[in-house]
């Protein structure tokens, strides 16, 4: 039941399925990808409980790509390959969205933009991760690279009480934002930690930058298509 009940929350948080001023400069083109992954003691290793989403982003406005993985059997053999279900553009400075299922149907002309909180697929930028609770601030060392540690307890209903750390590049721009964040601390998430159950799980949303990337060639067709929008 413990496991389910994180799952559970989880999918709360990235449903089912920050602006933050640059210190120096501002990236433009690029990806982030957002995978959640939870460590619980005797399991030999993370498992990832939900399906990793993947935004471009080219300005302000971004592509999140919607997949789910589909389960395969050939002669008798499980396999899972991951299909392309649809995708969102996402206005990353007014915080909405507007969903497709295919770019044959895209047409920038009649691109109807939503609030962003109804988005019910993909990362919840607007869940309230952060609501104004005490705070330390630690620098940190991670792979040679020196970093920032925001620790507080969340007060949140969801999980009362739960250890959180936010892992920040201050040296980075981030040009996903994650409202409830970006809006305190400036700098790039790098990873929410959460210790929820208390003391019975971790749960770990992990971002993953590439800058200055050349998009794929869906990507691409789907930015010649808006280039009126970005």
């Amino acid at each position: 039941m413990i496991y389910i009940k994180t799952i559970f929350f989880f999918v709360s948080l990235l449903t089912v399925r920050g602006n933050v001023s640059p210190v120096n400069g501002i990236v433009d083109i690029g990806l982030v990808k957002i995978t959640c992954i939870q460590e619980q003691p005797g399991r030999p290793k993370p498992i990832v409980i939900i399906p990793t989403d993947t935004i471009y982003y080219n300005g302000s406005i971004g592509v999140e790509l919607n997949s789910a993985r589909h389960t395969v059997e050939v002669n008798s053999t499980m396999s899972q390959e991951v299909i392309r279900t649809g995708y969102h553009l996402l206005d990353l400075k007014k915080f909405n969205y507007f969903k497709f299922k295919s770019i044959e149907e895209l047409d920038p002309g009649k691109v109807n933009w939503e609030p962003i909180q109804k988005k019910m697929v993909g990362m919840k930028l607007t869940f309230p991760y952060y609501v104004g609770q005490k705070y330390t601030v630690s620098d940190t060392v991670i792979n040679d690279k020196k970093l920032q540690l925001v620790h507080y307890i969340f007060s949140g209903e969801s999980m009362e009480a739960a250890p959180t750390k936010i892992i920040i590049d201050p040296d980075k721009s981030c040009p996903v934002p994650l409202k409830s964040i970006s809006e305190k601390f400036k700098g790039r998430v790098l990873a929410l930690i959460f210790d929820y159950p208390i003391n019975q799980a971790v749960t770990t949303i992990q971002f993953d930058y590439e800058d200055n990337i050349e998009p794929t060639s869906e990507v691409k067709n789907i930015y010649q298509k808006i280039g009126a929008l970005l």
